[in-house]
């Protein structure tokens, strides 16, 4: 029995990592649809949190920008991680 030295692709870990990606991005975009255009809830932000950034608009960039860019570089490396499985050729013997 002969075994191709393709490597294979696990769709299930593959569709897994998207949504974690596309997740955390959505987390993001909706932290700061919350918090500077519309409150989906009685939740606000601290005081504290912006004085220590300087403004509302600065902290929320903070807040709602790191899940969203972690998500987006994390997808990047998911979809190149994939694209470069799939074009690997496969070794003759």
């Amino acid at each position: 029995m002969t075994r191709s030295n393709k490597p294979r692709i696990n769709i299930f870990s593959l569709l897994f990592d998207l949504f974690i990606d596309l997740a955390l991005m959505g987390m993001g975009v909706l932290l700061y649809y919350h918090f500077l255009v519309y409150p989906l809830g009685p939740v606000g932000l601290s005081p504290v949190v912006i004085n220590i950034f300087g403004s509302k608009e600065l902290a929320v960039m903070v807040i709602s920008g790191l899940p969203f860019f972690i998500g987006l570089f994390s997808l990047i490396k998911t979809l190149s991680r994939t694209v470069k499985k799939l074009t690997v050729p496969s070794k003759p013997k």
